[in-house]
């Protein structure tokens, strides 16, 4: 039997959709989707032990970063995993990008295709003045399943953020700074080494963001 037979005859769930928009009429089978397929990652549970061992200032290896090569050399999806969901998509007529690790593939279908491959229903969602296309369960071949990390472009409403001026501060917030860390913690006989092992990784969450000229300062102090 072809993969495309397969599919047909032994799909299963793969992601559902959780949604609080207001659910609508069915999407129009011609407007075109953006969809983005994504391979489960291999070797987390070694990727986190080089991270531990890297980090810690006792390790014999700490400051030996990997690089983006080494990561996704250890990370990325095997190469037959990447050619059997690659055929799994071909079957369906729609034209691929594979990204350049291998760890997802993008294409563009219009809803009736999306329906068809993932056996699945596509409508469009509603909250106040937006509207969104969704479908519903995604179904894939049970082959192909155990491969993929997420279905990315038709699940998910979006998150509106408003624009926020980096130097805008509430008012009577303190600036939060080395010397008042060291204060607040009792922080003593720590020196800053500046050395070239130090990195810094930036996180921005809903609702609070980072600005380049505040995190330039910080390290000054």
């Amino acid at each position: 039997l072809t993969l495309g037979v397969l599919a047909a005859a032994s799909n299963l769930k793969f992601q559902s959709l959780n949604s609080v928009w207001n659910e609508g009429n069915r999407g129009n089978p011609a407007t075109v989707m953006e969809v983005v397929v994504v391979l489960k990652s291999q070797n987390m549970d070694t990727l986190n032990s080089e991270i531990m061992a890297v980090s810690n200032p006792d390790s014999s290896r700490y400051g030996e970063h990997l690089t983006k090569d080494e990561v996704s050399a250890l990370t990325t999806a095997t190469a037959e995993s990447q050619d059997l969901v690659a055929a799994w998509l071909a079957t369906a007529g729609v034209v691929l990008t594979k990204a350049p690790r291998g760890d997802r593939f993008t294409f563009r279908a219009s809803v009736a295709e999306v329906e068809r491959i993932f056996s699945t229903t596509v409508h469009e969602y509603t909250h106040k003045e937006r509207s969104v296309l969704q479908a519903g369960d995604l179904h894939v071949p049970t082959e192909v399943a155990p491969l993929l990390g997420s279905v990315v472009g038709i699940h998910g409403t979006p998150y509106k953020r408003s624009h926020v001026d980096s130097s805008a501060q509430p008012h009577g917030t303190p600036d939060i700074t080395p010397t008042v860390l060291k204060q607040v913690y009792n922080v003593q006989g720590v020196e800053v080494s500046r050395g070239t092992k130090n990195r810094r990784a930036t996180a921005e969450f809903q609702g609070q963001f980072t600005a380049q000229e505040d995190m330039t300062n910080w390290f000054k102090q």
